[in-house]
């Protein structure tokens, strides 16, 4: 970038802070209002309303409602990587939550752009860009929690064209976000496709003709004890046969000052990245206890295994998992 040719971003854009919402007003019913959170970022750049939302019911600054079309950026991340830190994104309230009212909350920055500077769309692909979130990330502070202030990402410079060529660029780089999201959704279309495909070949109620065999026999009464409807041909062994448990402690990872992440047991994600998951910190401070799941294995939480929660880890070399999994 030719610097003689940059501005600082504070010449386009002010930034202001969220509003510190307390948490005494927060809600697991569904109200009017939603609190906006790290957590309802992508990392893959967008605004989602998913499970995990964070209704309120308290008292509101009415300049903290938030309306459609507002460019938002995260200030905050818990990720080690700050996979989320300085991802913006606009608000969209008939496409991403229809019938609510989005709150301010303190660490998410609202982006207010000067009309006759920048184009807002195209300032949301420049905030996205590597160029300017690795910035962000650069001067970020803190340890295991990462900060961004408006005042670090004011001072970024960038190269900015005539508001006529950044409506154009903002124009053809939509264009693609469209065509990723249409790709998106029929990707999710074939994964629900393809666990129903699941579903069927794993319990035994779609066959391979030539696999079936008629003349198979099995003991009743293992199978009434087990209550599962299964091929008759089909071994059906114990868990306890195919496979055994495994406990390792954080205790020597602590020791070498080696730091892992944590992994939380979702009900349809499997194994998740606890703190990018849930947008805050849910573990214990004190990781000694913490159990070590390496690649490959399996876990699932002990108290909630009516829900058959079970991950399989193939996120990361090792990793972390409360005392409570097994």
């Amino acid at each position: 970038m030719d610097t003689q040719l940059a501005v600082p971003l504070s010449n386009l854009v002010d930034i202001k802070h969220g509003y510190p919402f307390s948490s005494r007003y927060f809600v697991d019913r569904p109200t009017e209002y939603i609190l906006l959170t790290p957590g309802n970022f992508d990392k893959d750049l967008g605004l989602f309303f998913g499970p995990n939302i964070t209704y309120y019911d308290g008292p509101i600054p009415d300049e903290f409602i938030l309306r459609d079309g507002d460019l938002l950026i995260v200030m905050t991340d818990l990720t080690r990587d700050m996979a989320i830190l300085g991802n913006t994104a606009v608000l969209q309230l008939d496409k991403q939550i229809p019938g609510k009212r989005i709150l301010h909350n303190q660490r998410i920055g609202k982006v207010i752009h000067k009309e006759r500077c920048a184009n807002r769309m195209f300032l949301m692909h420049l905030l996205n860009s590597h160029a300017v979130r690795k910035e962000i990330k650069a001067t970020a502070t803190g340890t295991t929690v990462r900060h961004t202030a408006p005042d670090k990402i004011l001072s970024i410079k960038v190269c900015i064209p005539t508001i006529s060529e950044q409506v154009k660029i903002a124009g053809v780089l939509s264009e693609w976000d469209r065509a990723i999201s249409l790709t998106d959704r029929l990707i999710a279309a074939n994964r629900q496709k393809r666990k129903a495909l699941v579903q069927r070949l794993l319990s035994g109620k779609q066959r391979f003709p030539k696999f079936v065999r008629s003349e198979a026999t099995r003991d009743n009464d293992r199978a009434f004890r087990y209550l599962v409807d299964c091929p008759i041909d089909w071994n059906y062994p114990r868990i306890g046969e195919i496979a055994r448990p495994i406990t390792e402690r954080n205790k020597g990872h602590c020791s070498n000052n080696k730091q892992l992440p944590i992994l939380s047991c979702t009900k349809y994600k499997g194994l998740v990245e606890s703190s990018s998951y849930f947008g805050r910190r849910i573990f214990r401070k004190d990781l000694s206890l913490y159990k070590v799941i390496r690649c490959g294995k399996f876990a699932y939480a002990t108290n909630h295994i009516e829900e058959g929660s079970i991950g399989y880890q193939d996120l990361y070399d090792e990793a972390l998992v409360s005392p409570m999994y097994t």
